[in-house]
């Protein structure tokens, strides 16, 4: 057979007798020619059937130009047929020649390497494309050797052509899939690296150089791979690899910190798997670790917010639970620990004047200092809105507890500055001690508590201690609130009305609405009977909100029946104008209830004007003012009104509290009081309003120093809105008034003064 079709360069022709026609046995003993030469006609038999037999095609061809025209096949074997598709007598008989079917591509480089190894008298082998006579491709490897004649000339090539098709199909196969692992390892967002089997790094992908802050892979490729993990982690990372060379693959992750080039620490999950040879001996070992930086740190920062107060920083009650747990984990022989509850006494007001900025600077201040100031193994918490809380170890009594309480409430007590203005920061504490006064963390947080109503109630800015009586006193005032709350519920709230006379004719001026509450029992209930409740903020302004609604309801229903009530004045708590909207809502409500203005009275205590937020009651005073509400100051003279506030606010009345009436028949401080604030209420323009008159004595004082108006027992008690509406109430009213001239001459009389006094009680 002849592969190249053309003479070698730089060999002369060989001259050889051929002849186009050869019998089996010729061809036979030619093949056995091209590896032995057999002693007998049926040695060459067997050589010819072995090579039939072997899968490939054994040839032996002339190295020489043939003449012209003449086709020169010396030997081919029959396997060429499985091959080509061609049989034997196809390449004999020169109806195909090798050569044409030889990929175009791959000819060229065929004459050379075989050309190269005819020159060097050197074996051969060669692979290429060969044309099938279906048409398709076929890859072949031809081995072979020039044949030497004895004058050291090439003169044959013998050799054995085989299929490799499925084996370059499969060689291409496998580059085509290690170039796929190569690229999805590539595009793989895990660091993957191969590390030997001494813990050295063999390859890593481009998401492991980015991992440890390389560019190139010379510049790790080699290092031991323990360079690039936290020292901390060395063990962890000797261990696994020392499994995965014993073969063990772990299926749980492993978490590490993988050190980059720079010094910057990742955190990663790590899993590593043995790597194989063909033959089952082990290699080398797969790491893949995955970038949890960022997962962990959300995680963290879940774990952090699920037990800390995201504003202040503070353990959250949820965390301050688990300590306290903690710290009463030993029982009543334990080390004694004091718990703190702390609560911000003006916050609510601090919010609603200066805004929800102010009141978080405020907490935050305070979260600071708690913090700052607190010793080592003290445990600062935010429960919730304005409470804080604070576990304090090593407390071993109640003096020690004490002085450490003082020093607390003396550091948020400090002045708290925001834009300029200064903040109402004073705080109220309670405070129960560890084993002292009880053992379970419930129960401790429950005395606190207790303690820290207390401390408000006996006028905040304040600490108290927790004793077993405030427990009761506590069940208490939460039953009443209950109580009250129920009342609410079942619209038991109701107002009566105590009238108000003019002391120059008689007349009734007009009324102030008082409440009351209808128990279950159907009793009627003066306020005091529930102060408790009225501690309660939002308690109380449910409450003076029921009663507005329904004295307006009362008075439309007055107006309707065409009553002479003069005016209604309602009491009106500090509570109540804290809030921004407070005077736009009752005026909507006169309007909504079509109610003149001026029909309205508001009764307001000096406390009103009093601490944060005194800005936004002057306007809210004002506004009511504008619209025609009068506004009276209640219980005058008992508090700390100054006349810088009656200058400042829109009073118009002022109205003397009860506990300087009742001695007006003697001469003494009461008297000089009463004509004192009668004679200033006038210089100022006011009306002036003696409340708790109950006999003739103090009524003949009062329209002697010339107050304006009278209002108790001795001209009525409070009544029902029913009883106010009804025909014998204002018969009674015509009555009086008919008779008050003869009232006064009574009054004069030197007699009065020795009428029995009457008990004096309180609307």
């Amino acid at each position: 057979m002849q592969p190249f079709g053309v003479g070698l360069a730089g060999e002369r022709d060989l001259e050889h007798p051929l002849t186009l026609q050869h019998t089996a046995d010729e061809r036979a003993l030619a093949a056995s020619a091209l590896f032995m030469h057999p002693e007998s006609p049926g040695d060459a038999a067997n050589l010819s059937s072995f090579l039939e037999s072997l899968p490939g095609c054994a040839y032996r061809c002339p190295l020489h130009n043939p003449v012209p025209g003449v086709v020169v096949n010396e030997h081919v074997s029959e396997g060429v047929s499985d091959i080509s598709g061609y049989s034997a007598e196809d390449f004999w008989e020169g109806r195909v020649a090798w050569s044409d079917l030889i990929h175009p591509e791959d000819l060229v480089t065929l004459q050379v390497q075989v050309g190269e190894a005819v020159a060097a008298r050197r074996r051969y082998s060669v692979t290429y494309r060969i044309r099938h006579k279906s048409g398709r491709t076929i890859w072949v490897l031809d081995r072979g050797r020039p044949a030497i004649g004895k004058n050291g000339a090439p003169l044959w090539l013998e050799g054995f052509v085989s299929d490799i098709t499925e084996q370059k199909e499969t060689e291409a196969a496998l580059r085509d899939s290690e170039e796929q692992l190569r690229a999805m390892l590539n595009a793989q967002p895990e660091c993957v690296m191969v590390v030997s089997l001494h813990g050295c790094l063999v390859n890593i992908n481009p998401a492991g150089l980015a991992m440890i802050g390389s560019d190139l892979p010379a510049d790790v490729i080699g290092r031991n791979v323990l360079d690039f993990i936290d020292p901390d982690h060395h063990d962890t990372v000797r261990e696994l690899h020392a499994q995965a060379v014993r073969g063990y693959l772990d299926e749980v992750p492993c978490e590490i910190d993988i050190m980059s080039l720079s010094g910057r620490t990742r955190r990663a999950e790590v899993r590593l798997a043995p790597l194989h040879a063909a033959d089952g001996t082990m290699w080398g070992v797969l790491s893949v670790a995955r970038d949890i930086t960022d997962r962990k740190r959300a995680e963290e920062r879940m774990e952090w917010l699920a037990t800390h107060d995201p504003l202040t920083a503070l353990p959250n009650r949820a965390l301050f639970q688990q300590r306290l747990q903690k710290a009463t984990e030993a029982g009543p022989g334990g080390p004694g620990a004091g718990v703190l509850i702390i609560d911000l006494d003006n916050f609510k007001q601090v919010n609603d004047t200066m805004g929800h900025d102010a009141g978080d600077a405020l907490l935050c201040e305070t979260a600071r200092r708690l913090r700052e100031h607190g010793q080592a193994g003290w445990t600062v918490a935010r429960l919730g809105g304005d409470e804080f809380a604070m576990i304090l170890p090593g407390m071993q009594d109640r003096n020690m507890l004490a002085e450490a309480v003082k020093t607390i409430l003396a550091k948020l007590r400090e002045p708290v500055t925001f834009a300029g203005k200064v903040l109402d920061s004073r705080a109220s504490i309670g405070a129960t001690l560890y084993p002292e006064d009880d053992h379970a963390p419930a129960d401790l947080l429950k005395n606190a508590d207790i303690a820290l109503y207390a401390a408000k109630a006996a006028g905040r800015g304040r600490a108290v201690h927790y004793t077993p009586e405030m427990r009761h006193e506590i069940q208490q005032r939460v039953a009443t609130a209950r109580r009250f709350k129920a009342a609410l519920a079942e619209d038991r709230v109701i107002p009566y009305y105590q009238p108000k006379i003019d002391l120059t004719d008689g007349s009734l001026s007009g009324f102030e609405a008082l409440l009351r509450w209808r128990g279950e029992d159907g009793e009627i209930h003066r306020p005091g009977s529930a102060a408790s409740a009225f501690e309660d903020t939002e308690l109380a302004v449910a409450i003076s909100n029921r009663m507005i609604g329904k004295v307006l309801g009362d008075m439309r229903a007055w107006l309707d029946a065409g009553l002479p009530f003069g005016h209604v004045a309602v009491n009106v708590s500090a509570l109540e104008f804290r809030q921004p909207d407070f005077a736009a809502r009752l005026m909507d409500s006169l309007a909504e209830h079509a109610i003149p203005a001026e029909r309205l009275q508001v009764e307001v205590t000096e406390t009103v004007f009093l601490g944060q937020g005194s800005e936004g009651v002057e306007q809210a005073l004002k506004a009511l003012s504008a619209s025609g509400i009068r506004i009276a100051l209640d219980d005058f003279g008992t508090g700390y009104a100054s006349l810088s506030h009656l200058k400042r606010f829109p009073v118009d009345i002022l109205k003397i509290d009860q506990t300087f009436i009742h001695d007006l028949a003697q001469e003494g401080d009461d008297a000089s009081i009463v004509s004192a604030v009668i004679t200033l209420g006038h210089n100022l323009g006011m009306k002036v309003v003696a409340e708790g008159v109950e006999d003739l004595r103090q009524a003949a004082y009062l329209r002697k120093q010339g107050c304006d108006v009278g209002q108790g027992y001795l001209f009525g008690a409070p009544a029902a809105a029913e009883k106010v509406a009804s025909d014998p109430f204002w018969a009674q009213q015509g009555r009086d008034r008919a008779r008050w001239s003869d009232i006064l001459t009574a009054l004069s009389s030197p007699a009065v003064a020795e009428l029995p006094r009457r008990k004096n009680r309180r609307g």
